[in-house]
């Protein structure tokens, strides 16, 4: 998520921006590789502990029409454990989360890979240019994600 491009890209994307990235609340502040104690100084206050390995950020974020409780995933407990993963889970009905698609193809074009698992089913995206493999997760009746990870090479 260098100088968190992905966040910007998908969030200016998705409420229709032509061109430049405006720099959107939610996630902007972290990079891929960043402890907990980095990320939450970055974050002036707002991300903090939501259990072992995962924080929470204050104000969530949105991507056009939908609103995203943000947590951001660390490797491990250990207070030097990089982060690994960002989870944007739709506040929500799940049902809604089949429309969060066209937003994502918006900003990544036509999704790379689909698939279905049982009760789950999703897409992915890969975003070179963020250094980021993005998913759309869906498990039928319980949660929507999208759920951002670096692609290799890209953490640190």
């Amino acid at each position: 998520m260098r100088g968190g491009l992905c966040a910007a890209m998908l969030l200016s994307a998705a409420a229709g921006a032509a061109t430049a990235a405006q720099p959107a609340g939610g996630w902007e502040f972290a990079h891929w590789g960043m402890t907990r104690a980095e990320v939450r100084a970055a974050s002036a206050g707002k991300a903090h502990q939501h259990d072992d390995t995962n924080d929470t950020v204050d104000g969530g974020a949105s991507v056009g029409p939908f609103k995203l409780q943000v947590l951001l995933q660390y490797a491990s407990p250990d207070d030097d454990a990089g982060l690994t993963m960002v989870i944007l889970a739709l506040d929500g009905p799940d049902r809604e989360c089949p429309a969060l698609r066209p937003y994502l193809a918006k900003t990544y074009a036509a999704p790379g890979e689909a698939w279905a698992h049982g009760m789950y089913s999703g897409f992915s995206w890969t975003d070179a240019k963020g250094g980021n493999q993005v998913e759309l997760t869906r498990m039928s009746g319980i949660n929507c994600e999208i759920r951002l990870t670096p692609l290799a090479g890209s953490a640190g």
